[in-house]
């Protein structure tokens, strides 16, 4: 799979904590703020494009209760589902935090208006992540993609399963 593409308006207004003057009106709050919008959206439910979410997840983790929906360790710890707005990032967070990992490590592509929980957009590093405040409907999973690792454990692209 390539780089999941995204609105190039968008990208500089995600790594700054409000947006600059002249952005367009359609990405900015009305607190003067970047609309939390991802890097990558597709036509969801309805033809309307809405924004995709990406969480990491190992497969035996993902694949031990496919009855119900997914509620990482984060769920319970935290109060919510880290997930990515975009390729790069979601590489970038398997690299730092799966680089060990044993086993197949997945992202599951998720539709933000199939979530059935509240899904909040909050600055990390100076970058806006989409924060799911509950767990994962596997209904709301559009795709499941796999994080190809290089020799040395490092996360290279997203490649899609068969």
């Amino acid at each position: 799979m390539g780089q999941i593409r995204g609105d190039a308006r968008v990208e500089p207004y995600l790594r700054v904590g409000r947006a600059p003057r002249g952005a367009p009106a359609s990405l900015v709050s009305r607190r003067g703020r970047p609309r939390p919008r991802p890097l990558s959206e597709t036509a969801g439910a309805g033809g309307r494009n809405v924004p995709m979410l990406l969480h990491l997840v190992l497969l035996d983790d993902w694949s031990a209760d496919p009855d119900r929906p997914y509620a990482p360790p984060s769920l319970a710890d935290e109060g919510f589902t880290h997930c990515s707005p975009d390729e790069p990032t979601i590489l970038a967070n398997a690299d730092t935090y799966f680089r060990d990992a044993p086993g197949t490590l997945l992202v599951l592509v998720l539709d933000e208006a199939r979530l059935r929980s509240e899904v909040r957009w909050e600055e990390s590093r100076g970058v806006l992540f989409p924060h799911v405040h509950g767990p994962l409907d596997r209904d709301a999973v559009t795709a499941v993609l796999e994080v190809r690792r290089d020799a040395d454990g490092r996360a290279r692209e997203l490649v899609s399963r068969s």
